[in-house]
């Protein structure tokens, strides 16, 4: 019996390509559970950052007292005049709130995070907190940069529609 190297060619071709195929889909599905396993992880420290004692001060301040001091033109005009990361922490906590989001918003447009898990998590929050602070990024734009805390607003957006689209209620 003579064997035909062609056929045995072939089949070893074939079973390569079939080898490499499985391969290469088996490395596809490592590669999306490293992309998950670092969309939790950045997820997992924006969340943390919700409670870091800074923040829940800052957020605080934002629901109590930022409201009456938005109408004081003193007030907005030292917004004005001071670039977001020369501003006072301590004098404008709400800044600290919009930086928050402004990275927030850079993570999930760069689809860096997990954005279902979050929006889970904080929706309310971001709604809450663009309607509350508008003011302070309308000044900043007419003031100084017509481009500041875009991401943020990006983000809102976002949320909204999100939220929106699955019947969530916002507080």
């Amino acid at each position: 019996m003579s064997v035909d190297w062609g056929v045995v060619s072939a089949v070893s071709t074939m079973v390569s390509t079939v080898v490499i195929a499985i391969a290469a889909l088996l490395a596809l599905g490592q590669l999306r559970q490293m992309h998950r396993a670092g969309q939790f992880d950045v997820t997992r420290k924006m969340i943390e950052e919700i409670k870091n004692p800074a923040f829940v001060r800052a957020w605080t301040y934002v629901i109590k007292e930022f409201p009456a001091r938005a109408g004081d033109p003193a007030y907005r005009a030292e917004l004005g005049r001071t670039r977001s990361w020369e501003v006072e922490l301590d004098r404008h906590p709400e800044i600290l709130v919009l930086a928050y989001l402004e990275e927030l918003g850079i993570y999930v447009k760069q689809r860096l995070i997990a954005e279902n898990a979050l929006l889970d998590f904080n929706c309310g929050l971001i709604l809450e907190a663009w309607e509350r602070l508008e003011p302070v990024v309308k000044v900043t734009r007419e003031m100084q940069d017509p481009n500041a805390w875009y991401n943020t607003e990006f983000l809102a957006g976002y949320a909204r529609e999100r939220s929106a689209g699955r019947g969530a209620t916002v507080r």
